[in-house]
């Protein structure tokens, strides 16, 4: 029993030293220094500690799965037959690598089998390229993958299905992914975050679709709105249950004025909702298209409100607020007719940071104590209004995580929370983001310990301006003086020594075993840990990247793996690629490429 005691408080301080996994992204585009990688080397870690922390570590690093390399797919499968303990712990996996055609057989077998050897498994993520390989046709109209007898005897059990950067609209590359919604009947929560097409129209069967049990869903996109159609669409579900909806519902020029679909949605699902997050959904020329200063005139953001009448907590975007407020007549969200949480995304220029003195007797860090306020008026200060700081826009699930009833009501404190290098205060009417010295972009400087006098502000803005001159004309210097062509540079770039790699390729537990590894006797091993990018590298030449000089990568996509004329481009698999940096994305040749990779592999040889 003490022991049984000891491994729930070790998983409890474990689960509270890691970031809530909405709060991550897995993405390969957020590179190496990423909150998902961080949460990922503190796993590693903790697995590393000793025997009875590695039991405890190895399920929470397990539970969830991110698939980034088309090789760790036949690899998991492999050790998840050597260990049947292992089997039992995977809720949650993520399929984000590239599929190449040689991987095609392999890769659906592979997928087929590890559905089967996860009894426990709740939640399937797809990000693209995955999910545009899932419905790849040959050149014989074949389909190089089945969703119907790959997932069908998991079916009952998927609670949680996502789509990640897939277009949403018609087009013979969406069939498959959008057809495995009617294979799961009990979904409770379904994402379909998903990039703009330029295709304006819905693919007609994903009308009508019935979702007895779902809950909760988020029809969020990447960037930009989302066509009428899709409303339409969404008007048609048969959702019963649905209490939790995040939804961009924006209007764009010339279509603002059309916003029928939008009442008939909220018509038929408002007044089931319990929650309403639609983010920085409305423009600002939406709202003086709708003429917001007219009272006769109803925005549509009332509509949504006035309809759900049963809501407990709303997340909306102050200008969406001041579209809805602007006109006394037509007052709502700030009025104590609407009594749900009312959380608003508000400009970080808006929040001033006070110090507080604190005691030392009462156990306080004068240092750390501090309270935030906001220039917005009185009207904001209202006790069922929060105000969240945009810059913490990159972590949208903030107000559901840290939900306003987390700190009780008279709580005056300010908790300090550190996400992997971003820390941010919370109490019960503010989450800001802390740090140590910022700019806000316009007119303020502010500091840890509270507002800098004015004379200080001006002192340090110039001399930071000179310098900041001073490095701007040395460096056009250097530019005008150098001969070299660009390809030239970037040869010259890609010959610079190689950095001790730090690889985030998925979770490491699953990365192909050596010949020791097999020797296991829980078929568990240290290396599966901590994994040695360097010395696999020849053995794993299929990987999505691979590792060069500081923060670029080489994103090794596989195109044409089924030319062979080259010995090279059979043994890499690499017909031509991208160089990337933090996402600006570069194509480069064949010739280029295989020549890139040769210098990598020399290099960690």
């Amino acid at each position: 029993m003490a022991m049984r005691i000891h491994f729930i408080a070790l998983e409890l301080i474990f689960e509270a030293t890691l970031p809530p996994m909405p709060l991550v992204d897995a993405s390969l585009s957020y590179g190496p220094e990423s909150t998902w990688g961080e949460r990922l080397r503190t796993q590693k870690a903790l697995t590393l500690v000793c025997r009875s922390w590695r039991v405890v570590a190895v399920q929470l690093l397990y539970q969830d799965i991110v698939l980034r390399r088309v090789s760790q797919i036949p690899v998991l499968v492999r050790s998840l037959r050597a260990n049947e303990d292992l089997q039992h712990l995977i809720k949650r996996i993520t399929f984000a690598c590239y599929v190449p055609e040689a991987w095609d057989d392999v890769t659906s077998q592979s997928i087929a089998h590890l559905m089967n050897l996860c009894p426990n498994l709740r939640s399937i993520s797809f990000f693209t390229p995955f999910s545009e390989w899932l419905s790849t046709v040959r050149k014989d109209g074949a389909m190089v993958f089945d969703p119907y007898p790959t997932f069908m005897n998991r079916a009952s059990s998927i609670t949680h299905l996502a789509f990640y950067d897939h277009p949403l609209y018609a087009n013979l590359a969406n069939i498959v992914p959008y057809e495995l919604l009617s294979l799961f009947p009990n979904l409770t929560k379904l994402e379909l975050i998903t990039y703009p097409s330029r295709d304006h129209f819905v693919d007609r069967r994903l009308y009508d679709l019935h979702f007895e049990y779902l809950k909760e869903l988020n029809v969020r996109p990447r960037q930009g709105p989302i066509q009428r159609d899709y409303y339409e669409m969404l008007k048609t579900w048969h959702m019963p249950r649905l209490e939790y909806l995040s939804a961009d519902f924006c209007m764009q020029p010339p279509r603002c004025r059309q916003y029928d679909h939008h009442v008939a949605f909220f018509d038929k699902f408002g007044p089931q909702l319990k929650r309403l997050n639609i983010g920085a959904a409305f423009s600002p020329m939406a709202n003086r298209t709708h003429q917001a200063d007219d009272p006769s005139v109803i925005t549509p953001q009332s509509v949504f409100f006035r309809n759900c009448t049963n809501l407990q907590h709303a997340i909306i975007a102050l200008c969406d607020v001041e579209s809805v407020e602007r006109h006394p007549k037509r007052q709502f969200l700030l009025t104590d007719e609407f009594t749900a949480w009312l959380d608003i995304w508000v400009p970080s220029h808006y929040f001033v940071r006070e110090a507080v003195p604190g005691s030392r007797d009462n156990g306080d860090d004068p240092e750390v104590t501090c309270r935030y306020t906001h220039t917005l008026g009185e009207r904001y200060s209202r006790p069922n209004v929060r105000l969240i700081d945009q810059a913490l826009a990159n972590f949208p699930e903030i107000p559901v995580q840290y939900s306003p009833d987390s700190i009780e009501e008279g709580d005056k404190s300010t908790y300090i929370h550190h996400v992997y290098g971003i820390s941010f205060a919370q109490s019960r009417h503010f989450i800001v983001r802390e740090e140590e010295e910022w700019y806000d972009g316009m007119s303020s400087y502010r500091s840890r310990y509270g507002q800098v006098a004015e004379s200080e502000l001006s002192d340090q803005s110039e001399s930071s301006v000179s310098d900041t001159s001073e490095e701007v004309e040395i460096l056009q210097r250097e530019i005008a003086s150098t001969s070299l062509t660009e390809k030239e540079k970037e040869r010259a770039f890609f010959e610079t020594p190689q950095p001790d790699p730090d690889p985030e390729e998925g979770n490491v537990l699953i990365s192909e075993p050596s010949d020791s590894d097999s020797d296991s006797d829980d078929g568990y091993s240290p290396r599966h840990a901590d994994y040695d990018y360097d010395s696999d590298c020849d053995s794993d030449l299929d990987s999505d990247f691979t590792w060069c000089s500081g923060d670029w990568q080489i994103h090794q996509q596989v195109i044409d793996s089924g030319r062979d004329s080259d010995d090279a481009m059979e043994l890499t698999g690499l017909s031509h690629g991208w160089v990337c940096r933090r996402g600006d994305v570069k194509q480069v040749t064949e010739g280029e490429a295989l020549e890139i990779h040769s210098r990598v592999i020399e290099q960690s040889s």
